[in-house]
């Protein structure tokens, strides 16, 4: 039996290390991660609990003014229409989602993390962490259906049991590591044979399956509540477009026409192999590493999560910044690097890169941790200055301004 856990951390370093909890990540890394699906049993149905709820899933759903769009009624593969339970205006109509509920639907709320902040905070940290773009979306069964039929993911999929239990069937793989355009849905049971395994999942355990493995769910005798968090990783495939279009866009070599008789059959290749280990040869001598790096990191950024940032109590206190103001790290905050830029520092958090101007020794000592004030900086910065580069931190999320204690007689 798997002995109960401490509460995980969902926002900070270590979100990564308790989805697999208490696998170690180490372990996880080597045996799983890309390779082989991992079931996760706790027995500890309170392990989401900080995460996740079932009253998060109720207060979405009963709040009047949702729109229909933001949710799906699936069932077998088949999705009803917005028509079939919605009102005029688009909003929920709760007698007919009801219905479809009774009569074997699931209701599937992608971007789930939109509505319920600490999925958020805990998408902005795995980004963070393991450079892939995360989602969340969540799934709430009524007992004795299946949501979809057999299929793959073209993301690695972990699968958080929130409340009830869902079974689930693997089936291996026809296409290993797939990618984005290699969808494979609804394919028959019949064709897959026996499951290669048949995972039950309780409240609080987690099932991770790499991209490409075939699988399909269905609950028992109870309901079932589940995220599906995904994340989609850059590739190698995604590093060498980006080398081939930075090339190309320098050497018109690359962008030249093939040959007008292509199509013609019966005739020598138009194209041949020295034609192309041509191109090649030029391709790896041309290559620049740091600006396709660059490119991919653009990418990243351009789909991922905003950072959660201050609350409107912190944006208040940033407007009365002074040289008595007390600062200090976010608590929890997710991974963030620093690098020297000549006499400023880039920072880089979350989705976002900040150019400071303070050397890097300087900003480390802002960022310590400690509790601080101005007067406990280097000599590099006006006051002014200094109470602008605080405000804009807190702005970020990046600090904290405390509270000032009451004077006591």
């Amino acid at each position: 039996m798997t002995i109960a856990l401490a509460t995980p951390s969902w926002n900070g370093s270590d979100c990564f290390s308790s989805l697999v909890s208490p696998t170690s990540l180490g372990r996880f890394l080597e045996g799983y991660w890309e390779t082989a699906a991992l079931h996760v049993p706790r027995n500890n149905p309170a392990y989401f609990e900080s995460l996740c709820q079932l009253g998060d899933f109720e207060s979405v759903l009963n709040d009047g003014a949702r729109k229909a769009r933001d949710i799906s009624l699936v069932k077998s593969g088949e999705s009803a229409t917005s028509g079939e339970f919605a009102r005029g205006g688009g909003l929920i109509h709760r007698s007919a989602l009801c219905s479809l509920l009774s009569s074997g639907h699931s209701i599937v709320i992608n971007n789930f993390q939109n509505y319920v902040k600490p999925l958020k905070a805990l998408c902005v940290a795995l980004e963070s962490a393991t450079s892939c773009n995360t989602q969340t979306n969540l799934y709430y069964s009524p007992p004795n259906t299946d949501c979809f039929k057999a299929h793959h993911d073209t993301h690695d999929v972990f699968i958080l049991q929130i409340s009830g239990k869902k079974r689930w069937h693997l089936f291996g793989s026809r296409i290993s590591l797939p990618l984005r355009g290699q969808r494979l849905v609804d394919v028959p049971l019949e064709e897959l044979g026996d499951p290669q395994a048949t995972i039950t999942l309780e409240q609080g355990d987690t099932l991770y399956m790499p991209r490409g493995v075939i699988h399909a769910a269905e609950t028992g005798n109870e309901d079932s509540l589940h995220l599906t968090l995904g994340l989609s990783p850059v590739t190698w495939t995604d590093l060498l477009l980006e080398v081939i279009a930075n090339v190309s866009a320098k050497d018109a070599a690359f962008r030249k026409a093939l040959p007008f008789d292509l199509l013609q059959t019966g005739k020598k290749a138009a194209v041949t192999r020295g034609d192309l280990d041509g191109l090649l040869g030029k391709l790896g001598d041309a290559c620049d590493l740091d600006e396709a790096l660059d490119a991919v990191r653009k990418g990243i950024l351009q789909f991922s999560h905003e950072g959660i940032g201050p609350d409107f109590e912190q944006m208040r206190r940033a407007r009365c910044i002074d040289e008595t103001t007390r600062f200090c790290l976010t608590p929890d905050l997710p991974s963030w690097s620093c690098e020297s830029q000549a006499s400023s520092s880039r920072l880089r958090i979350a989705a976002k890169t900040l150019t400071v101007p303070l050397p890097r020794p300087d900003l480390m000592m802002l960022l310590s941790g400690k509790e601080l004030c101005i007067a406990d900086l280097p000599d590099c910065l006006s006051r002014d200055d200094y109470c602008a580069l605080i405000a804009d931190l807190v702005g970020e999320g990046m600090l904290v301004i405390v509270p000032a204690s009451p004077d006591l007689e």
